[in-house]
């Protein structure tokens, strides 16, 4: 009683992804700190497509926004090594926000067990995941 509670969130359009802050706050009376994380990825999720679209562009092929909306797996092109290889990367909903990372899902194209070691190697490189997409894929082609 004599408290507001969030029951549900409804973004429209619905091109930014936000039923995960809608399911940490259900039922909480923290609106102010809801609608700044709601701010927070709207203007992340811009910017994340733009790069990632840009990525995607300078290699010369079309990232599926599809894709990059699901903040999943994204697949990019490789220009080196072997010919039709694609990264497919993860790139978090929130990223590029301080303390998101990208990461190597696999390495389409390729021997599984290359694919496997490709993204260890990868993955366990803070420096690599830490830094934008051109430079991760030009990390992956090495």
């Amino acid at each position: 009683p004599g408290q507001t509670s969030l029951n549900r969130i409804v973004l429209e359009p619905s091109d930014v992804p936000v039923s995960d802050l809608a399911a940490e706050y259900e039922g909480s009376a923290r609106l102010a700190n809801m609608l700044r994380e709601v701010r927070q990825r709207i203007a992340s999720f811009h910017v994340r497509n733009s790069l990632l679209t840009s990525a995607a562009e300078e290699r010369g092929g079309a990232m599926l926004i599809s894709e990059a909306i699901s903040g999943h797996a994204i697949p990019y092109p490789l220009q080196a090594g072997v010919e039709g290889a694609q990264a497919v990367m993860h790139v978090p909903v929130d990223w590029p926000q301080p303390g998101t990372t990208l990461g190597l899902v696999r390495v389409d194209g390729v021997p599984m067990e290359v694919s496997s070691a490709v993204c260890d190697a990868m993955n366990a490189n803070a420096a690599i995941c830490e830094s934008g997409v051109p430079a991760f894929l030009a990390a992956v082609e090495e």
